[in-house]
């Protein structure tokens, strides 16, 4: 099965990323870690998670060739680079988007 990146699936993979940080965020102010390094794995695999496996498989793809210096100048590698630039911008739409909601129905919720 081949995953293949479109606007869709990064506004989708920057809500996933949005909702699952935050919702780690909010929890981790409350955990208690026995060692610095088991914090420290913890957060790692949160972002592995839901920041650096979405970012690669379903707004970059792993399908994408290297990027040469002269990229500006060659017009297919213009138009493979202005693809992925667009899905970054839908995966940041979509981030903003959830976390402006989850902002929203956190601070109802945590209201004192």
């Amino acid at each position: 099965m081949s995953i293949v990146p479109t606007s869709r699936t990064a506004a989708i993979a920057g809500v996933w990323s949005s909702v699952g940080l935050a919702s780690f965020d909010a929890w981790f102010d409350h955990a208690r870690f026995g060692s610095p390094l088991v914090h420290n794995i913890a957060w790692f695999a949160v972002l592995a998670v839901f920041f650096f496996l979405p970012v690669f498989y379903f707004v970059i793809g792993r399908h994408t060739g290297a990027v040469s210096r002269g990229w500006l100048f060659d017009s297919t590698e213009r138009a493979e680079y202005l693809v992925v630039v667009k899905r970054m911008l839908a995966w940041f739409g979509g981030a903003c988007f959830a976390g402006a909601l989850l902002s929203i129905a956190m601070s109802d919720l945590f209201r004192p």
